[in-house]
């Protein structure tokens, strides 16, 4: 089905809940063909305010019934699943979550055909609560045998390995001794970057509750020394863009651990990348905030 049909299908689809025909409407998804089509009609209806119950279980129905057991059609399914998964977790519709993993993982294995079975393991590791077993949705070693752990994904198999956990609590607790769990995309520096803003901000969770933090608090600063050293490192090596956004990675981190009341951390990092680079004195103490409007504590 072209993009075309899907949007003819898509208007007939609020047509028939404008006037409240839910029956019709139920009619109308189940004459979904394949994985794709399923997929775009699952998140139409999620994008709705308030979709009807049932429409949405017939469309997940719709789609189970679209898997194909052969290699190039299990990839597809996998595939179109992946696309979605994060609803189906933020909405906790876990029967359904076992019911597409287990399918996920046993074409992955039978047809020798994981492809994109990794971000449901993702999807667990991002979504799931603390309370939930891995086990529950076929996240075992059996089931897994595909998965390729390196350095980047090894706080998810410990994860997978640790979970369910006792309390969110002890689940917090475990999150900050395994910091890559904060590890996301940044902007400024454009690289993988553990989140010492989200460290924080668990630490700072913890701490309300009356658990002991300094243990975590030394954890966060070393974090974020260590991050501003690594970059620091890198620009003596590049110019350009790629120092720019170097350099506001580092001013990102300098502001932060200023924030948290280690000025004087954040004086010497600062005055060790005015020292490296290969611009004029000058600009590179500006550029690392070392202007004489800047007035902080040694």
């Amino acid at each position: 089905m072209d993009w075309m049909e899907l949007k003819r299908k898509e208007e007939t689809l609020q047509e028939a809940l404008a006037l409240g025909h839910v029956e019709r409407a139920t009619g109308i998804v189940r004459t979904a063909g394949d994985p794709l089509e399923c997929e775009f009609l699952i998140r139409w209806l999620f994008s709705l305010r308030a979709a009807p119950r049932e429409l949405i279980e017939t469309a997940l129905d719709t789609f189970a019934r679209s898997h194909r057991n052969t290699p190039p059609e299990h990839a597809k399914w996998v595939h179109s699943l992946s696309h979605f998964i994060s609803v189906l977790w933020e909405r906790r519709l876990t029967t359904w979550i076992a019911q597409f993993y287990a399918t996920a993982f046993r074409g992955a294995n039978a047809l020798a055909e994981p492809t994109c079975c990794d971000r449901l393991v993702y999807a667990f590791d991002a979504f799931a609560h603390w309370s939930d077993d891995p086990r529950e949705f076929h996240l075992d070693q059996e089931n897994l045998r595909w998965m390729k752990w390196e350095k980047h994904n090894e706080h998810v198999r410990v994860r997978l390995q640790d979970s369910p956990f006792d309390s969110e609590q002890d689940f917090l607790c475990w999150k900050i001794k395994h910091p890559d769990c904060f590890c996301h995309w940044d902007n400024e520096s454009q690289r993988p970057r553990v989140s010492v803003e989200e460290v924080h901000a668990v630490i700072r969770k913890l701490a309300a509750q009356g658990v002991d933090v300094s243990e975590f608090i030394e954890v966060e600063r070393h974090l974020i020394i260590t991050d501003i050293e690594e970059l620091l490192a890198e620009i003596a090596d590049v110019g350009g863009d790629q120092m720019e956004y170097l350099v506001q990675g580092i001013q990102k981190d300098i502001k932060f651990l200023e924030s948290i009341a280690y000025p004087g951390e954040a004086r010497k990092l600062r005055e060790a990348g005015g020292a490296t680079g290969k611009r004029r004195k000058g600009h590179r103490r500006r550029m690392f905030g070392l202007g004489r409007d800047r007035n902080v504590e040694p």
